[in-house]
């Protein structure tokens, strides 16, 4: 980390190692199973929508980045579920109060 004035700045990589191992730590799983290829609908799925949500919020990847790191096995995986949990987090009629819940502690433990 770099130093600036009183406060250290993450470099861009420092910062998506953080979100994931931070995130691994929220969700209470190992990083080495969030980042495995898993198929179909599963627990570690959900885990990797909020962590590809938050990499594509509060860094510089592009979804093609986020897909080889998360082991998505498409971009278009990957871009479909951002657009619905921003969908979901929207303050539309049917937005998910447990899915903003979540997010939004996410965001919290890591202080972004």
């Amino acid at each position: 980390m770099a130093d600036v004035g009183d406060r250290e700045v993450m470099t861009q990589p420092e910062r998506v190692e953080y979100i994931i191992d931070k995130g691994c730590e929220y969700f209470g799983v190992d990083k080495k199973d969030l980042i495995s290829p898993n198929r179909g609908r599963s627990a570690m799925a959900g885990k990797k929508r909020y962590l590809s949500m938050v990499l594509s919020e509060y860094t510089v990847l592009n979804v093609p980045e986020i897909t080889e790191l998360l082991s998505y096995s498409s971009p278009q995986n990957v871009y479909r579920n951002i657009l619905g949990l921003k969908q979901e987090l929207s303050e539309e009629l049917y937005g998910c109060e447990k899915t903003k819940r979540i997010y939004k502690e996410l965001l919290s433990y890591l202080n972004l």
